[in-house]
Order: structure tokens, then sequence, then C-alpha cells
């Protein structure tokens, strides 16, 4: 755990727990709410940050283990997890709607709160009936296939020049340069619409990468219910030992 992560930690535990002191002391339901309020904010921060600081330890873990122990599923779709999209938009739904009935400071708070919990609710229904998170990713012989709602493309494996893993927005994130950008155009399938726009679409995405990480693919691995760090070491491992491709030819699991 770093020293910015134990901070956030022990602040917002300082927080929740005077939340929790002024809920049960408060003299006028004004102060009672307040403090329920921060118990529900700071109590909630002080989860997450001890979700991110657990998530880190295992990558730690995971980063140790040899390039040449790990092997994935190959030519299985990896789906975006729409279990962790829905625990995110319950929460977002909850905490806002929470916020915005016990803690009103002004207008403008409750508004914000009360778009959080309406952001969560959208996003719940997104998912639950199709709208979003339709991304997949697939280990294929020829390289990885980064699939979407009309189209898909492979990154050819002798097309990569560099991976890398850091950490992007608090979350692990996995950074790919391309040695020809162009070349995952050549390998696109598109399923409906038109393939210009679409080629378009693709090279905005790489604009934006690399404007913004210095690469031109990022991949989040836990959106496909992914270990980052098994994860970056696959893509290491058929990267740097070519004939462990073949193993990506079979339906079954080879193990790690």
């Amino acid at each position: 755990m770093n020293f910015q992560t134990a901070i956030l930690l022990f602040i917002s535990f300082l927080f929740t727990t005077l939340g929790g002191f002024i809920a049960l002391s408060g003299r006028t339901s004004d102060e009672r709410n307040l403090g329920i309020g921060c118990v529900g904010l700071f109590g909630a921060s002080f989860f997450t940050f001890a979700y991110f600081a657990w998530r880190k330890k295992n990558f730690e873990k995971q980063m140790l283990k040899e390039v040449n122990s790990i092997s994935i599923l190959g030519n299985k779709k990896f789906h975006i997890d729409k279990n962790k999209v829905y625990i995110i938009s319950i929460l977002l739904f909850c905490l806002g709607g929470f916020l915005a009935y016990f803690v009103r400071l002004n207008l403008v708070f409750t508004i914000l709160t009360s778009l959080m919990g309406l952001t969560g609710l959208i996003l719940f229904l997104g998912i639950l009936f199709g709208f979003f998170a339709r991304e997949y990713l697939v280990f294929e012989f020829d390289g990885i296939r980064m699939g979407f709602k009309n189209y898909s493309y492979i990154i050819r494996w002798d097309n990569i020049m560099k991976v890398s893993t850091e950490e992007w927005h608090n979350n692990m994130a996995v950074f790919i340069n391309l040695i020809n950008p162009e070349d995952i155009t050549r390998y696109l399938y598109v399923s409906k619409g038109r393939r210009d726009k679409t080629v378009k679409k693709i090279y905005s995405k790489i604009g934006w990468n690399l404007s913004m990480t210095n690469s031109h693919l990022l991949i989040l691995p836990e959106r496909f219910g992914l270990d980052v760090g098994y994860f970056f070491k696959a893509l290491e491992s058929y990267l740097h030992y070519p004939e462990k491709r073949q193993e990506l030819k079979q339906t079954k699991k080879i193990g790690s």
C-alpha cells in the first residue's frame, strides 16, 4: 500500500467516524441528516479505497509469475463482466439517492446527487436491455480480437511493438504500442454499418489514446473479468515465445 492510498483510507475512515458521531449526537434533523450523509459518502469511499489497495496487492503478486507459466483460454469470447457494472450502477443509484434525500445542503448539491442516482439507474437499465457493455476480446492464434457491437478487429502479435502496464484513473491498465496502426483495419470485420465510418472511428480512438496515454491501444482487463497481471503476462508470453501461440488453436484451457 502506497502513502497516498494510506492517507485516503485514513481520511475516509476519520470522516465516516465523525459522521457517525454527528448522526448520533445531532440536536436537529438537519445535523443528523448531515451525519448520515457523511457516513454514506465517506463510508463508500473507505471501502472503495480498501478495494483498490487489495486489488493492487493482488496485481503485484500476479506480476511475480513466470511468463512461461501463464496460458489462457483460446478462441473464447471474454465479454464485459456485467455483474461488476450492475454493482457500480446500483451503488451510484443508492448513494446518489441517499445523499439527495438526507444531505440537503443546497439546490445545486441536491441536483448533482440526484443526477448521480439517475445515472446509476440509466446504466442499470442500459445493461439490462443490452444497450451498453457489448464489447469482448478473444485470444486467437493470429492475435487478440477486439470485438464491439457492430465490428471487430485483430491486433496481430507480429504488429505489437511494446506492451506495458500501470495504473490509469485508479484502474490497472494494459497499454499496447503498434508497429503499424493501419494494420488492424486490414483485419477488420464490420457486421453492420459502413466500413469507412468504422475505420474513421477506430483511428479516432487511436488518436485519443495517443494523446492521453502515449499508446495506440488501452485495455482494462478487469472489465472482461480477467486478472490484469495474468493478462499482461499472457501477452508477454505470446509475444516473446511464438511457439506458445499454438495452444490458442485449442478450445480447452491449458492451465497456468
